[in-house]
């Protein structure tokens, strides 16, 4: 058997650097990712809408946004009114991610008078 002993070319060592470069890049950033922090936990916040009339009763608009750098699972909140008897209704999402933004209404069978109110009832976090 023979071996044929070539010179590499300038490309195939451009090539071969370059490519090693980048492997050990990728490896140092997951190093450097794995290591680091996995930011604050989820901070869920709410703003409300003004509510509107439809053919069903009032419906009031509500973001919720995430303002941690975790999800948040299992999302609740709750909205309330002041009026009396007080009205209360509850809107859930199944996750927010990292800095996201969701939109849903919550609906009241009268006018909402006065300010609303609104909470988080409840989510898991990391």
């Amino acid at each position: 058997m023979k071996f044929v002993s070539e010179e590499k070319s300038w490309l195939e060592w451009t090539v071969f650097a370059l490519s090693t470069l980048l492997t050990i890049a990728l490896v140092g950033y997951l190093v450097h990712d794995a290591v680091q922090n996995r930011g604050t936990p989820a901070d869920v916040r709410i703003s409300l809408g003004d509510p509107t009339l439809t053919e069903f009763g009032y419906s009031v608009p509500v973001k919720v946004t995430n303002q941690g750098e975790t999800t948040a699972r299992e999302v609740e909140v709750e909205v309330a009114t002041h009026s009396n008897p007080p009205q209360t209704a509850t809107l859930s999402f199944d996750f927010l991610s990292a800095e996201e933004v969701r939109e849903g209404w919550v609906g009241f069978n009268g006018k909402p008078s006065g300010p609303l109110s609104s909470r988080v009832m409840s989510h898991v976090g990391r």
